[in-house]
């Protein structure tokens, strides 16, 4: 039976020989808004999708819910896994429905919100069934007002001491999206040296790297 490695991204990968097994990656990278009222509007979005592709395309709609999320790296099918989260907000206040795909018994399952079991930083997917779901699709309620929810420890604005640059966050999702995009690259500044894509190969957000973590 060969070894299966559900792969996302890849951004917290290191291969330090040939993997001896079946490595699946979601190609799936389709965005469609399913429903729409005065308040809110629900977007399905494909697992190879990439989530920070994704947070641009609802901040570029005026859709809030996940602006603070950005520059978190992987693709949307990690997102639930990991119930990602930054800044006050965190994926599973606005994932509806997660669209899965058993190995196994070869079968479709939908897991509604409350069956995905989240947690901080953690979900069924990264547990109980823990490479034994691909997940393909996921769905997300946007709410159309700005939520302007936004912390960093207890503070609801933060301040760059290497540059005294205090980022505020203001009201829209547009203002939030780039005050994070702000802080977030004067940390990778500092410790990458060169900015996002030259920030250290270090998973911050969990510290963990597993199989089924790798659908980042």
């Amino acid at each position: 039976e060969n070894k299966i490695l559900i792969l996302g991204g890849g951004s917290n990968i290191l291969f330090t020989k040939n993997f001896d097994g079946l490595i699946l990656q979601n190609k799936i990278n389709l965005i469609s808004i399913i429903n729409e009222d005065n308040h809110s509007t629900t977007v399905e979005v494909g697992g190879g999708v990439n989530w920070h592709d994704f947070v641009l395309w609802s901040v570029n709609r005026n859709l809030s819910g996940i602006e603070n999320l950005a520059l978190i790296p992987g693709s949307v099918a990690a997102s639930p896994v990991q119930n990602i989260g930054a800044y006050g907000m965190e994926v599973k206040d606005t994932i509806t429905k997660v669209h899965t795909f058993d190995i196994a018994q070869k079968t479709k399952k939908i897991f509604y919100n409350k069956e995905c079991k989240f947690k901080y930083r953690d979900s069924i997917f990264k547990s109980e069934l823990e490479n034994k779901k691909v997940i393909t699709k996921v769905e997300f309620k946007l709410s159309k007002t700005a939520l302007n929810i936004i912390s960093y420890g207890n503070d609801s604005i933060s301040f760059d001491s290497a540059t005294g640059t205090v980022y505020d966050f203001r009201a829209t999702a547009t203002a939030t999206i780039d005050s994070a995009l702000g802080f977030v690259n004067s940390v990778t500044l500092v410790y990458g040296g060169g900015g996002y894509d030259s920030a250290p190969s270090v998973d911050f957000i969990s510290g963990r790297t597993t199989a089924f973590d790798s659908q980042y």
